[in-house]
């Protein structure tokens, strides 16, 4: 049904995107279609799981297909539906940019913030994992606590070029696209609970003054989330 993609884009869910469109026009797709697994759309449009998943993404939020607990289904076939998804792409950066300049800067600033973090950091830092640990309703506040969280460390650098960076890395997680991907793994408790021990390592590098497994700390934390956040669904438990 679908053709393989030939060429390797940063782009490459625009093509996807553009292939349900063409799919839909002719009929071959239509309202109350279930979808194949991500697996299989991997396998025909020879891509990367990270590209289905922010179309497939992408389509929901438009309101094209719609995710149930029996798999993800088509729901809407008007031109207009497909319009709202370059709405939602312009506005965004795709996940692999994303994570790869999480990647290059988080590490530097948590190093950094070792070094130069005072008691009154320490203190903030944390005060917002204990509040993370309280939270029992993930998808609503998460987010924004894991966010305060990654700030609160560049904040500890005691450098506002950093901290400015740091809020440009951060501003695209805001986004309606990255919000549901991250939704997918905060319904699974054990991932969060992870998500949270690897939040406190990273904290006991910086309070033990120790740049490098504060580097070491963030790198195995953004690979843990690279992995889950661009991998299939878990199972939730």
């Amino acid at each position: 049904m679908f053709e393989p993609i030939k060429t390797v884009q940063t782009r490459n869910y625009q093509l996807i995107i553009d292939q349900f469109r063409r799919l839909i026009e002719q009929g071959v797709l239509r309202i109350g279609d279930k979808l194949e697994s991500e697996r299989n759309l991997c396998q025909q449009l020879n891509v990367s799981r990270t590209s289905v998943r922010e179309a497939l993404i992408a389509l929901e939020l438009a309101g094209v297909i719609e995710r149930r607990p029996e798999g993800k289904f088509i729901v809407n076939t008007d031109r207009i539906f497909f319009e709202k998804t370059q709405e939602i792409l312009l506005e965004e950066v795709s996940a692999s940019e994303l994570l790869e300049a999480r990647m290059a800067i988080e590490r530097e600033i948590a190093a950094i913030a070792s070094t130069n973090r005072t008691e009154e950091d320490l203190r903030n830092l944390e005060k917002i994992l204990l509040r993370l640990e309280r939270i029992t309703d993930y998808r609503r506040y998460w987010i924004d606590k894991d966010l305060d969280y990654h700030m609160a460390i560049a904040e500890a650098t005691n450098n506002r070029v950093l901290l400015q960076t740091m809020e440009v890395v951060v501003a695209p997680i805001k986004r309606k696209l990255w919000q549901s991907m991250n939704e997918e793994i905060l319904e699974t408790p054990t991932l969060v609970k992870k998500l949270t021990r690897e939040h406190w390592a990273i904290f006991e590098a910086i309070k033990n003054k120790d740049p490098q497994q504060a580097m070491k700390a963030v790198e195995i934390h953004l690979q843990n989330i690279s992995k889950n956040l661009l991998s299939s669904p878990p199972n939730k438990n």
